[in-house]
């Protein structure tokens, strides 16, 4: 038997478990959930590069001349339904359907649990 580490105390966390139950409930349905900009695609391209070409487009992606900036909101989260303000990240996801889908207000605990699996230290719903 292993011994108890730091992340197996926060995983059984009240807060913890609440935080991975809001992002398993924001992300019911979609497949492939992540941050930023979602390279190749034509609405992303229309909204942070609209006169790059596709080709062009992920051209500027790939060497990082285009992203997206984190943006203050006062509104909460769309992925793990905390509804405290903060800075927030652009993110998309595919659907039942096999459709991108794209949300305004990734928190940045969301983008740490969907990146590395990070749990936040105090998350409030």
């Amino acid at each position: 038997m292993r011994p108890t580490t730091i992340i197996d105390t926060c995983r059984d966390s009240d807060h913890a478990r609440a935080f991975i139950a809001g992002v398993a409930s924001g992300c019911e349905g979609l497949a492939f959930v992540s941050t930023g900009i979602c390279p190749g695609c034509e609405t992303c391209r229309e909204e942070y590069a609209p006169d790059a070409t596709p080709d062009g487009f992920e051209q500027l992606w790939q060497s990082g001349e285009v992203f997206a900036e984190p943006s203050f909101s006062p509104c909460g989260c769309e992925i793990c339904g905390s509804t405290l303000g903060g800075n927030f990240e652009p993110w998309h996801a595919v659907d039942d359907n096999g459709e991108i889908i794209h949300g305004d207000r990734a928190c940045v605990d969301c983008l740490l649990y969907l990146a590395n699996g990070d749990l936040p230290e105090k998350w409030e719903g």
